[in-house]
């Protein structure tokens, strides 16, 4: 490239700014001292086209680091690494190193961090209060002669933060059901689990527009402002059930999981059986699939493809969760996936099998569905096999008495379809002498 070598130390944007360009149409530099060196706009269809890719206002923002010799750890302060985490999901962030090999040769590497977030790595960083990162060279990629392994990821990225269709970890910024986006969820993923909004606290969070309620939402966690005492109380609540961050909580090992189970759909591998169909594992899956909806191509595979009783129950009670969003397109999808569970019902007779399959639709609004399962609630003999498929799923006897009076009294968005079932419910079970 005919560029100068940098010092030690230096970023190297001499270096590099024609390298952007060969990606972008436009680069802004930043001042010194910024979590970013280069905001890029433009993306190209290819490198060096003239055409623009989407949308040209989509903003890349990429940190350059210049170096002699490729260190094994690349150090990144706390509040840089934290600027980038609650950036990363509308504007992608990629970090470039670069070291002279001759004159007029440089090898580049690079990192995309939204990748590198959804791994191990990046989840014990997130857990990790020290004052500094640690980023390991064996995570970065070489780039190669022509840059079409960058670009391409380039690419990747775009659809990602645009919310393209089929772009898996694409976010559905729809914040009805949990008040977090990803940066939120990414830091308090512990919390995610518990964090589903009863109807009337979506209200006030989003007095100022549905785009405002994670933006409240962070302010109530990090005790910002005054707030309203409902809205303390809930924190409070939350508080209270969650674990603190970890990067070995039961929350993070169920996300892993998760992006492994959707990283072998995606290279066309085997699937692994899904979680166990009890309330901790479904609590905080359905919180994994309210942020990341083209799930959807994933159960629907499942629903198609498994015999497990277990994993259509679990994919029955995640599909609600999409079907009661404010995207059409997403909630659209959710319906055509949850009319194949029909195909399912005579894979198992259990109580267990044939409440859920009809409970899951009937929570995403379908009426035929909550009769269907109305029914099956008021068969001869159910009272006892409810309590023991309640037990089984973690609603211990001691705690049905409560959580149906907090379903009913303070119902979440999909708690409301259901509430002839819960009435059902507590006609059933609570007049036993039995249930506390």
């Amino acid at each position: 490239m005919g560029r100068r070598q940098p010092s030690k130390g230096e970023a190297g944007e001499d270096h590099v700014r024609g390298f952007l360009l060969g990606s972008f149409q436009d680069l802004d530099k930043t001042q010194p001292g910024s979590p970013v060196d280069w905001t890029c706009h433009g993306l190209k269809c290819a490198r060096e086209s003239s055409q623009i890719y989407r949308e040209p206002t989509l903003h890349f923002l990429v940190q350059v680091k210049g170096f002699e010799t490729f260190p094994k750890h690349i150090p990144v302060c706390h509040a840089t690494f934290i600027y980038w985490l609650q950036h990363c999901e509308t504007h992608p962030v990629f970090l470039l190193l670069v070291r002279e090999v001759r004159p007029n040769l440089q090898e580049y590497l690079f990192l995309c961090f939204h990748d590198w977030l959804l791994t191990s790595y990046g989840q014990k960083a997130i857990c990790n209060r020290a004052s500094s990162v640690l980023l390991e060279l064996k995570h970065f990629t070489k780039i190669d002669d022509y840059a079409n392994n960058l670009h391409l990821k380039l690419l990747e990225e775009a659809d990602r933060a645009l919310q393209i269709s089929g772009s898996p970890w694409a976010t559905l910024r729809d914040f009805g059901l949990f008040p977090f986006d990803e940066a939120l969820f990414q830091e308090y993923m512990e919390l995610a689990s518990f964090a589903e909004l009863p109807r009337h606290l979506f209200k006030m969070l989003s007095k100022e527009g549905v785009r405002s309620v994670p933006i409240f939402t962070r302010h109530l966690l990090e005790n910002k402002g005054d707030v309203d005492q409902l809205l303390e109380d809930w924190v409070k609540t939350l508080l209270s059930l969650a674990p603190p961050p970890s990067q070995t909580s039961f929350q993070r090992r169920q996300f892993l999981e998760f992006i492994k189970i959707m990283t072998n759909f995606r290279k066309g591998l085997p699937l692994p059986p899904l979680p166990p169909f009890r309330l901790a594992e479904v609590n905080c899956w359905r919180a994994i699939v309210a942020m990341y909806p083209h799930v959807i191509e994933m159960l629907k595979h499942v629903i198609c493809h498994s015999k497990r009783q277990n994993d259509i129950m679990f994919v029955s009670a995640m599909l609600p969760m999409l079907a009661l969003s404010s995207d059409r397109v997403i909630s659209h999808r959710a319906f055509e996936a949850i009319s194949l569970l029909s195909e399912k019902r005579d894979l198992s007779s259990s109580y267990a099998f044939r409440r859920e399959l009809y409970r899951g639709p009937a929570e995403a609004g379908d009426e035929h569905s909550l009769k269907k399962a109305i029914a099956v609630l008021k068969s001869r003999g159910s009272a006892e096999e409810e309590l023991s498929f309640l037990d089984s799923y973690g609603w211990t006897i001691d705690v049905i008495r409560s959580n149906l009076d907090r379903k009913l009294r303070t119902p979440t968005i999909r708690d409301e379809p259901l509430k002839p079932f819960y009435l059902t419910m507590s006609e059933l079970l609570l007049e036993r002498n039995d249930v506390i």
